[in-house]
């Protein structure tokens, strides 16, 4: 094998040990709550499930489809999510969704 293909090799490896060590350190961070109102983004048929919280912020949702039906019905009201901060997507941050739960108004 030659030098510039063992280089090539070693690079190659390289990069995708740093994808792989970026992938899990997403899936490893440990979940907390966001509470905020949901509401849809996006135009049919890319609509994607949003929360925006009291400071502002907006994170776009990744959910399973059990917790997504949910969301959808509760459009527009606070919820209380459990949730693993996700990859930045074109939308914005995005969390992965683990439990979601309305919060009951006063």
């Amino acid at each position: 094998m030659s030098r510039q293909q063992l280089l090539s090799v070693c690079v190659g490896l390289s990069f995708c040990f740093l994808l792989s060590c970026r992938a899990s350190q997403n899936s490893l961070a440990q979940p907390r709550a966001f509470v905020g109102q949901v509401y849809v983004i996006g135009n049919e048929p890319f609509t994607k499930l949003a929360l925006k919280l009291a400071d502002g912020q907006t994170y776009v949702l990744d959910c399973n489809r059990e917790i997504e039906t949910m969301l959808l019905q509760l459009q527009g009201q606070t919820v209380r999510l459990i949730a693993r901060a996700g990859a930045k997507i074109p939308e914005g941050q995005s969390l992965q969704v683990v439990q979601a739960e309305a919060v009951k108004q006063n």
